[in-house]
């Protein structure tokens, strides 16, 4: 089975996506977000930073114990939204250690 890569054009093989795309520190949490309803926008393994889009309230604390119970002790957080020029809520997960 394949997919496209986010506005990139490329057709990869699903079991190589994360590997081709995500880099290597947050490609772990990445897929399990993904596997878990949370819609991933963009992730840097340098500084360890995974953002995805927010729609409830909720889903902050769903966040906090997925996480929590996977074993993540060190991270953070942080709820971002824009009003202009469209309304759009993120929520940024900072990660230190596993």
């Amino acid at each position: 089975m394949t997919c496209q890569g986010a506005n990139q054009g490329t057709w990869y093989e699903i079991g190589t996506w994360y590997d081709e795309t995500i880099e290597e520190p947050v490609r772990a949490v990445v897929k399990l977000l993904r596997n878990n309803g949370f819609n991933t926008i963009c992730s840097c393994g340098h500084t360890g930073v995974v953002e995805m889009e927010w729609y409830q309230d909720y889903e902050i604390t769903k966040l906090w114990d997925l996480l929590s119970n996977r074993g993540y002790k060190d991270f953070a957080i942080e709820g971002h939204w824009e009003t202009w020029p469209v309304y759009r809520r993120t929520l940024i997960v900072t990660l230190g250690s596993k």
